[in-house]
Parts: structure tokens; C-alpha cells; sequence
């Protein structure tokens, strides 16, 4: 079998980047076929009849033969090889017999290299798969930009600055704690500055858990502007691929057309 990838001109959607095992290109586009099958029939059925007879002038008498049958999943097999087939391309991928390829969907994915494809040991777990795409993501510009940012309302340092009611600021300038949380700061005499730190040292104790030396290489970073490690940055893409932080993935073993 050859690893294949798919690419359609016209990304909306995580089945517009296929990765698929076949025999040959033409086995590789029915696959794609008939991942689509059922966007196809719904276009097709949405069409007035004359968008539809000009769509399919070239090949009129076999959409005219298939029509009378009323085999749509057939019509929409033949509007794929005759239409949209022109608008996808395909790369034969290098790849290992004795690996096995995981395709990785970003929730929404609107460019090819937003998805990701991973090579792990033929008897890999998925927990495998999320280690090497932690190392993957951990080096991403845009993820490392996430991590390092120090404000209270993007990135890493946001997420500690939640409770279980949100944000812990009101939503309209200036920056000040929510009323409750401003209530419970002048209940206890104390500033509402130090009762936010106190929220957000617990939340970095929670998040880090017992790993003591990345929540300390952490709070050095927050207050000394400290180089962090790629231990570090590994830890939290994991963590974020666990809890949906940096972006719901879709994680799936690569099928035989």
C-alpha cells in the first residue's frame, strides 16, 4: 500500500486534507469520493434545475440516465470524477511499513499545514500519538507566543487568572477585579491585587500538580523573564492537547482505501 495525501483547492474543512493507504491515485480519489458523498448530494439537491443542467452539460446524457433511476450517490460519484476532482491534488508520502500514521484535525482547519501527520511505532497507542504531536506543537511560533505571554487576558498566564465563574475581571475598562471577587478583598482587608495573586498562585499549584520544578521554572519565568526550558514547553502542549486549551484536535489512524 502507498501513503497518500489529498489536498482540495477550496479548505473549509478537516475532510478537504486526506491522508489515506490505497493501491494507486485512483483508489485514493474514491476515498476522498466518499468522505464528501453526502456534501455532494446535499449541494446537488440544492441546485435549481437550471444550475444543475449547466453544471453538468458535458456528461448531461449520463446525469440524465442516473437522474431517472433517482441514484443520487451514484450522481454525486460522477459530479466528483467529472467536476470537483479537477479542484483536489495528490503527493505520495514517504512512509515506514512498520509505522503506523495518525492524521491530526485541528476543530477547524482552513490551511493544509493545519494538519498535522504522525509516524509512531506500528503498536503505538493514542497516548503515543499525543506525545509526539506535544513535541510537535511545542515548537510551533504561534503556541511558544501563547505560553510566554505575561497579561492577564491571552495566553498561558489567562488561564490562571479564571475561577470557576470566568474571567476574574470585569469585562469594561479599567482593569479591576469581578464585584463578588471585590467583595470577598474588602471582606478579608485586603487589597483586590493581592486577593488576584493569591487566585492565581493556586492555579498554577493546581495546574503544575506535583511537579514542583515546573511550576517553580514557571513562576522564575512570570517574575524574572527567564528563558524556559523544552521541557516545559512539552508539558504544557501535552497538557493543552488534554484539555482542549490550545485547540480541540481530532486524532485519527490514517484508513486503507
Amino acid at each position: 500500500m502507498k501513503l497518500y495525501k489529498l489536498v482540495f483547492s477550496d479548505i473549509v474543512d478537516a475532510k478537504d486534507v486526506i491522508f489515506v493507504y490505497a493501491e494507486n491515485e485512483y483508489r485514493a480519489f474514491k476515498y476522498a469520493c466518499e468522505k464528501h458523498m453526502q456534501d455532494y448530494k446535499e449541494y446537488l439537491l440544492e441546485m435549481s434545475l437550471e444550475e444543475f443542467l449547466v453544471e453538468t452539460k458535458s456528461f448531461e446524457g449520463e446525469m440524465r440516465y442516473l437522474f431517472s433511476k433517482g441514484d443520487m450517490d451514484q450522481i454525486a460519484r460522477v459530479y466528483f470524477e467529472k467536476v470537483v476532482l479537477n479542484g483536489w491534488t495528490v503527493e505520495e508520502l514517504e512512509h515506514n511499513c512498520m509505522s503506523s500514521e495518525w492524521a491530526v484535525y485541528p476543530e477547524h482547519v482552513n490551511a493544509e499545514d493545519e494538519v498535522y501527520l504522525i509516524s509512531v511505532d506500528k503498536n503505538a497507542k493514542l497516548d503515543e500519538v499525543k506525545d509526539t504531536l506535544s513535541i510537535k506543537l511545542s515548537i510551533d511560533v504561534n503556541f511558544r507566543e501563547y505560553v510566554e505571554d505575561n497579561s492577564v487576558d491571552m495566553g498561558l498566564l489567562a488561564k490562571m487568572h479564571h475561577d470557576e465563574m470566568g474571567w476574574l475581571f470585569m469585562n469594561n475598562p479599567p482593569l479591576r477585579l469581578r464585584k463578588d471577587l471585590m467583595t470577598e478583598a474588602n471582606r478579608r482587608n485586603i487589597s483586590q491585587w493581592q486577593y488576584c495573586d493569591e487566585i492565581m498562585y493556586k492555579n498554577i499549584d493546581v495546574y503544575f500538580g506535583d511537579d514542583v520544578g515546573l511550576k517553580e521554572e514557571y513562576l522564575d519565568f512570570l517574575k524574572n523573564e527567564t528563558k524556559l526550558s523544552e521541557q516545559f514547553y512539552r508539558h504544557v502542549a501535552r497538557k493543552c492537547i488534554e484539555n482542549d486549551d490550545w485547540d480541540r484536535y481530532t486524532i485519527k489512524q490514517v484508513e486503507v482505501a
